[in-house]
């Protein structure tokens, strides 16, 4: 599963991270709520880790955000401030847990782990089209194009689902770095071409291309 870490304690953020990355999740993270907002708004998480207090945009406006742009997957709020009054107001705002702070890893991870589990399945999407031949298996992480298993490393997959979420706009090397790699990758931008040029030999039978677009980045298409 795709979460989505909003929390400025960075030792915290680290420390939720690890324990969701050790039971098999994919993981992201967000120091302010502004930056938290446009990662939830831009990317389709099934589950974001809310932290009330934040820099430039609190954890009650994040998730009313996130309730009126339609979103709809589980938001869990971390708060220091134990009050009941706190917690009505997080629930009111669309939240769909609260803990409060301090808390083990162990019961945070339970929590999630149970509105995981609550998640329907219909709702997490095989066929990522309603025509193409390419079908996205999220929960086994398996890509097929035209009925057949397409074998792909683990970043060789990230790459495929994020374009595939998003057709048809045209991704900074700079953004898929930030996305596949990670915000603290450093190392040679090239490895974003390098893996790009893997995929389309992979690709090739698929109803979609990567294209370059030059002096930007790459962009998914329909062929013609």
């Amino acid at each position: 599963m795709y979460i989505l870490i909003i929390e400025d304690n960075k030792i915290l953020s680290d420390i939720i991270e690890e324990a969701l990355k050790a039971q098999g999740h994919a993981v992201d993270s967000a120091q302010d709520g502004q930056s938290g907002l446009e990662m939830a708004l831009t990317f389709d998480y099934n589950l974001v880790v809310l932290d009330v207090m934040l820099p430039l945009l609190d954890g009650f406006a994040v998730c009313t955000s996130l309730r009126k742009a339609g979103k709809k997957m589980p938001i869990l709020m971390l708060t220091a401030q134990d009050s009941a009054a706190n917690k009505v107001k997080g629930l009111d705002s669309g939240a769909d847990d609260y803990l409060t702070k301090p808390f083990s890893p162990r019961e945070l991870t339970a929590r999630i782990n149970a509105h995981l589990r609550r998640l329907n399945k219909t709702e997490v999407k095989n066929d990522l089209f309603d025509s193409g031949n390419i079908a996205i298996d999220r929960q086994r992480r398996i890509i097929k194009v035209a009925e057949e298993e397409i074998i792909v490393t683990k970043k060789e997959y990230e790459l495929v689902e994020y374009f595939l979420s998003n057709i048809n706009i045209v991704l900074s090397r700079d953004a898929i770095l930030n996305k596949v790699w990670g915000y603290s990758y450093d190392g040679d931008s090239r490895i974003v071409d390098v893996h790009i040029s893997n995929l389309r030999t992979k690709l090739a039978k698929a109803d979609y291309v990567i294209k370059a677009n030059r002096g930007v980045g790459y962009i998914m298409e329909r062929k013609d």
